[in-house]
């Protein structure tokens, strides 16, 4: 596992070379996307594959 978190996506921007690297699965994304109740790339404000391998999504605040 690496020593730090990864960002995967960055204001609404996917960084699909970042998740090859981590061999993050489209799957594993699309999972991640779903326990945090976003539907759309666009909505992401940070995702992070954490040390764990967990993916933590934070979604941009509407307003």
């Amino acid at each position: 596992m690496q020593d730090c978190s990864a960002v995967l996506v960055r204001d609404g921007i996917v960084d699909w070379r970042e998740q090859v690297r981590r061999h993050v699965s489209c799957e594993d994304f699309q999972v991640g996307k779903r326990a945090a109740d976003c539907r759309s790339d666009e909505a992401i404000e940070l995702a992070l594959l954490e040390t764990s391998g967990s993916i933590t999504i934070l979604k941009k605040r509407s307003g």
